[in-house]
């Protein structure tokens, strides 16, 4: 149950990491975006999580998630499937 619970948790946090890539895409409007994201994740919101295991797994996910954006390109462009991918890959320490 747990292990169900933490996955969900850093799906959500990678997806919201991947926001900002979104955005990018999303139509304008007078320069500003219509229908993007509001708030991304930020790292800075990691020390508020008060497990330190899911701070831990949070911050790893964190890395990944930034690794991955850096490695990409416009060929192949980081997608949602590749982060879950690697999400799961975390929580059974693959």
């Amino acid at each position: 149950m747990r292990t169900a619970a933490l996955l969900g948790l850093l799906l959500a946090a990678a997806a919201a990491s991947l926001a900002p890539l979104a955005a990018a895409d999303a139509p304008q409007k007078k320069g500003k975006v219509v229908g993007g994201p509001k708030d991304a994740v930020r790292p800075e919101d990691i020390p508020y999580i008060k497990c330190q295991v899911c701070q831990l797994l949070s911050k790893n996910a964190w890395l990944q998630v930034k690794e991955m954006k850096k490695a990409s390109t416009p060929a192949n462009p980081v997608d949602e499937n590749k982060v879950i991918e690697r999400m799961e890959k975390i929580t059974t320490g693959e």
